[in-house]
């Protein structure tokens, strides 16, 4: 952690949301002078401030304590094959468990967490692809090494491929990690 490069992102973020210091100093019930002290690098925010500031600032408390730099835990590896093999799971139990409560609470949370209707997507290709697409990213998102260097066998869909894509230039993954994770066709 590196207290200027915080607060140039903390500055960073709060430009983009189109806060001023006193606006954000405001939303946290603090002094202007306190984000003044974290974008200057002087201090950094108290603890129990980050989960509202990251709110506000539309990013995660990962970000804001790295700086902005999105890392990968490179211990948290998850291949092609165990997202295959985590989705299609639910086709397996839904064969062999389909109307029992186990099932269908755990469909129901899903289609609860997530606002869609997992049984559909479960039954085309097209939305297995699209619930793959969903996992890769999750995982990408939520810190873990994805290894995606032959995405194109579980993902055929070009746009989604696209939106893998997009995402990792979103996050704003550094040199190495990104040339190790960006997909071509």
């Amino acid at each position: 952690m590196n207290n200027l490069s915080v607060g140039k992102y903390i500055q960073q973020q709060r430009k983009s949301v189109g806060l001023t210091q006193q606006q954000l100093a405001d939303k946290l019930n603090i002094s202007f002078q306190a984000v003044s002290k974290w974008e200057n690098g002087e201090t950094y925010p108290d603890v129990t401030l980050l989960l509202p500031l990251a709110d506000i600032l539309q990013t995660t408390t990962d970000k804001i304590l790295s700086g902005g730099v999105w890392t990968l835990n490179q211990h948290k590896r998850i291949t092609l094959q165990d997202i295959y093999e985590g989705i299609n799971a639910f086709c397996t139990i839904k064969r062999t468990l389909h109307q029992t409560m186990f099932y269908t609470s755990a469909i129901s949370g899903i289609n609860n967490a997530m606002n869609f209707d997992m049984e559909a997507s479960l039954s085309t290709e097209q939305g297995k692809q699209v619930l793959y697409t969903e996992a890769i990213l999750q995982s990408i998102m939520s810190g873990c090494y994805v290894e995606i260097e032959r995405l194109e066998e579980l993902i055929t869909d070009s746009k989604l491929v696209e939106q893998i894509n997009k995402a990792l230039k979103k996050l704003c993954l550094d040199a190495a990690s990104q040339n190790n994770l960006t997909i071509t066709k």
